[in-house]
This record gives C-alpha cells, structure tokens and sequence, in this order.
C-alpha cells in the first residue's frame, strides 16, 4: 500500500489462481468518523469477535455511509476555523469578522476546485492566492474605507492559510517514519512537499500581482498569542481543533475531545512560552502533550489518534509566520527591522519538525505502556 493505492493479494492453491487486486484513490475526502469505524472493524477481526460474513456485511455499511455534514457546513466550519485562528493571534473584531468571511471564501473555492478535478498542488495555490487576494484588498481599502482601516491583512491572510496546512499528512508520514514504514512515509512527506509548495506559489503569485498592481504592500504588527487572555486562547484553540473535527465529518457526539485536545495545546504552549520564551522548544511541549493524550485516549473515545492528533495541533501551525517570510521574501526587507526574512521561513518550518517529532514522541511514549493498555481494556465496545 503506498499514499493513494492499495495492493491486495491472496496467495493461489493447488485448486485455485493466485488473485491480485489493485485500487486506486481517485478521490480522497478526510471522514474520521468513517475511519474510526474501520479501526473498530479491524480491531474486531484480530481479536476474533467476527466471522467473516458479519465482517463484510459491517465493512459494506462503513462504506456506502453517508457523510456526517454537507459542504455548506464544512466550509462554515473552515470559516470558524479561521475566526478562530485571528482571535488566537490578537486580532480584533473586524479581523475576525474579515477572516471569517475570507476562510469561508477558500473553502468554498478548494471544494470547486476538487470538482473541477484539479490536483493537490493547484487547489493549494489557488486557495492560498484568494487568501493573499483578500489581503490586498484589505491594503487597498485601508486608505479609503474607514471600517477597514487599521485591519491587519497578515492576520487574514494567516487564518486562510491555516485551512490549507496539511496536517494530517505530516502527523501521518512523520509517525510513519518514526516507526520504520519508510515507503509510505516517503510518499506522505513528498505530499507534505507538494501541499505546501502549492501554498508557496499561491501567496507569491498573488504578492507579484500587487507589486505589478502597485498596491502598496506592508506587514502590520500584530500583538501575538502573548498578549491574548489565557481563557480566550483557550476556547479560539478549541474552536480550531473542533472545527477540523466538522470538517472530517466527525459526528456531534464525538467532537469534545477534539476541542479538548486543541485547548490543551494553546495551554501547553502558553505555558511553556511563559517559562522559556522560545517557540520552537514550546510547540515541542505542546505538540509531546497532544500526542500522550490522543494515544491514551483513543480507545475510549473510538477516534484514530493520527485524527485526534492533527486537530490538537491546529492552533500550533504556523500560517503567520509562513506568510510573514514569504512576504519579505519577496520584497527583500527584514519583517519588524529585526528578523530577516529567511529566519522567519526557518522559524516557520522549525515548528513544522517540532510538531512532527513532538506528537510522534508523545504517542510512543505512552504506546504499550499500563496507562496506554488501561484505556484500552476500559473503552467501551460495539
């Protein structure tokens, strides 16, 4: 099995041909609820609880179920996500309001662009450059609308970005790779490679047309996850990890632990920020207690924990300081007068490892262990 394809085999007898059997993803939409559901299966089987036609009959309800939402409500919950994600970096009301509106405009895009059967690498560049888009015209508007005047378009920009990160493949192939399954952790990160470098090309085509435009860019200070309330990082880093949760399709009921796990991670890192001051090494904490947590409670939450994982560390991606590099980049100055572009890059791809070695860290070091078998033998069954 590689990223997007599945080999089945069954050896021949004397009496029978051998059988393979290929099949290819055509299409692929993130249902947690669906793999949990699979999990469970797979879980059942090796423990000998089903015989065989059961098992089928249960693997041909898991796939022809429908999905939990429609794509309206998807892309609202993009759009929470986003709100969200300005609230968690200090923004005001109207940057709130604005990154609602734009997060909501990529989702809806990504979605038309997934019909129209653009690949990965074009969808991401094209959901990036309408967040970058926006932020131009909130440049714009700056000078000559009253209402948007002082809104930070970094701000806005960032929370579109942030829906685009993936996540779930760098949570998937990091593990991958960790645990020693080589091939398809290569294949994971080339998709990691791609995703963002679809996200790169975006934002700086979109940054080319306002520099031909003559748009007059600039980055704004914005106050940072220092200066938000610690209760109010608390409920925007839930709202992330929760609104991931709708995107995938997890059921209501199922939702409160992706908004603990999110929150969990703002009060980590919070935490850790507070005591140390650097970020690389506080996104580590956060991403080693996401982990811990995702494994130690999957079972009894009936979630995957690479599902579980990949919301608790929303808040934590970098879509900002993505931005913040790219832009100064491309116009060749220091972002603040103080921090050159191309460590703003760093920075950001530092943190991109950080969240990849913490959260595998942090599930290894519970897998197996009493806490982690604990869990296990308490978790309800089907």
């Amino acid at each position: 099995m590689c990223s997007t394809s599945v080999t089945v085999s069954q050896a021949g007898t004397d009496f029978e041909d051998p059988v393979t059997s290929v099949r290819i993803v055509q299409v692929r939409t993130q249902d947690y609820q669906r793999l949990a559901l699979l999990e469970q299966l797979v879980d059942d089987i090796v423990a000998g609880h089903l015989d065989v036609d059961r098992a089928r009959e249960r693997l041909a309800a898991i796939a022809h179920a429908s999905h939990a939402y429609r794509p309206w409500v998807q892309s609202i919950a993009m759009a929470v996500l986003g709100a969200a994600g300005v609230t968690s970096l200090g923004g005001g009301w109207r940057e709130v309001v604005a990154g609602f509106v734009v997060t909501a405009l990529v989702a809806g895009a990504v979605v038309v662009f997934g019909r129209l059967g653009w690949s990965l690498f074009f969808t991401q560049a094209g959901g990036s450059a309408i967040a970058t888009l926006a932020a131009l015209g909130l440049m714009v508007g700056n000078d000559g609308v009253p209402l948007l005047q002082g809104v930070s378009p970094s701000l806005v920009v960032a929370s579109g970005i942030v829906s685009l990160l993936t996540g779930l493949s760098l949570v998937a192939s990091s593990r991958d790779a960790l645990d020693g399954f080589h091939v398809t952790a290569a294949a994971g990160l080339l998709e990691v490679v791609v995703a963002t470098g679809g996200i790169v090309v975006g934002i700086m085509s979109a940054l080319w047309v306002g520099i031909v435009a003559g748009v007059p860019l600039y980055l704004t200070d914005v106050g940072g996850r220092v200066g938000v309330p610690l209760w109010l990082g608390l409920l925007a880093a839930g709202l992330m990890a929760l609104a991931i949760g709708v995107g995938a399709h997890v059921r209501p009921r199922g939702l409160l632990p992706f908004f603990g796990l999110g929150a969990l991670a703002w009060l980590v890192h919070a935490g850790a920020l507070a005591l140390f001051d650097e970020r690389i090494p506080a996104t580590a904490l956060a991403a080693i207690a996401v982990g811990a947590v995702a494994q130690l409670g999957h079972a009894r939450w009936r979630m995957p924990v690479v599902a579980l994982i990949t919301a608790g560390i929303i808040p934590l991606l970098p879509g900002l300081t993505l931005y913040r590099g790219l832009y100064g980049l491309l116009q060749d100055v220091e972002d603040g007068g103080h921090v050159a572009a191309p460590g703003m890059l760093l920075t950001a791809l530092m943190v991109g490892v950080a969240l990849a070695v913490g959260t595998s860290l942090g599930s290894q070091v519970v897998r197996g262990g009493r806490l982690a078998a604990w869990t296990t033998s308490r978790a309800p069954r089907s």
